[in-house]
């Protein structure tokens, strides 16, 4: 059984055509409540796991000399359960438009964090995986950087974005001995950090009163790390074959590494046999990522009076 109560109200200020802002608070009560819980086989009340949540928060932007712009948003979330947390983002940006010319160049920079839920903190979870009541949120911070380049009336347009981020006491499900009933534990986990560049390229080749033909070409290159895991352990399993192969996070790796079976090389990655000249299996290789070296994609669309015909094409190479 569940219970969710939850009420805002805001407001929009404006002072001027160059500054505005929003201002609200919101309140939201969540509780659970069975007479036999999986683990524990005991009786909890609603009271017993309730959360209150009050939130105060505000968006502001303005327009100073002409083309620069600010936008900055903050939020104070009470917590009963974890307390208070201030997270926000500011965005200051240089915007200029011309008769056929458009282009944008901005910065961001913003924080963020997550709450387990109830199910996470509790044990109303699903089956297999134990409750954790000494859960922490889990925070995120990031740094993005873009260009935004519009030519001949948008015929052509460029976008260009670059971003860097942090996650810290991520929660997710770690191995646990079958003997404790459960398969595995919900947990705050280590540190990862992810890096990368997206660009997307927009061109309108032909663009008539009938007929109109557009192209659309797009790229990615992203790097996530595990920076740190849990204490004592090198490994967390993240999904796939029960076994062999299996996805792992793995300390120092990329994000999503694919442990199984290959074969056993020296140092020089040259393929050890046994005295029968029979190659050496080994069940713990590295494979691969699940995270690709990079992807790219291409599409075209045709339109005539109202009939419309597209095609795409998407790559993605490595792992």
């Amino acid at each position: 059984k569940g219970k969710n109560f939850f009420n805002e109200i805001y407001n929009q200020y404006s002072f001027s055509d160059n500054i505005n802002f929003i201002l609200g608070i919101s309140n939201e009560v969540q509780s659970l409540g069975s007479d036999k819980l999986p683990w524990n086989f005991e009786e909890v009340k609603f009271n017993d796991t309730k959360i209150s949540n009050t939130d105060i928060y505000t968006n502001f932007n303005t327009k100073f000399l002409e083309n620069y712009h600010l936008d900055f948003g903050g939020r104070l979330t009470n917590n009963s359960e974890f307390k208070n947390h201030f997270i926000y983002s500011i965005n200051p940006y240089y915007l200029k438009e011309f008769e056929s010319t458009y282009y944008k160049i901005g910065f961001s920079y913003s924080t963020a964090f997550i709450a387990p839920t109830l199910y996470q903190v509790y044990g109303f979870s699903s089956a297999g995986t134990l409750p954790n009541a000494n859960l922490k949120p889990e925070f995120t911070t990031e740094y993005e950087a873009g260009v935004d380049l519009r030519f001949l009336n948008d015929r052509i347009g460029l976008d260009v974005t670059y971003f860097s981020n942090r996650n810290t006491d991520m929660i997710i499900p770690l191995d646990v001995a079958p003997s404790s009933g459960a398969t595995n534990l919900v947990i705050n986990a280590g540190e990862t950090t992810a890096k990368g560049l997206e660009t997307s390229l927009r061109v309108t080749p032909i663009k008539n009163q009938d007929f109109r033909w557009d192209l659309a070409f797009n790229f990615s290159r992203i790097r996530t790390k595990v920076v740190d895991t849990y204490p004592g352990v090198d490994r967390i399993y993240l999904g796939g074959f029960s076994g062999n192969p299996a996805i792992y996070a793995i300390k120092g790796e990329r994000y999503g590494s694919i442990i199984g079976t290959g074969y056993s090389r020296n140092d020089n990655g040259q393929i050890l046999v046994d005295a029968d000249g029979y190659p050496i299996w080994d069940e713990a290789v590295n494979l691969g990522h699940t995270e690709a070296d990079w992807t790219g994609g291409a599409s075209t669309t045709f339109s005539y009076k109202g009939f419309y015909a597209s095609a795409s094409l998407d790559i993605r190479q490595g792992g």
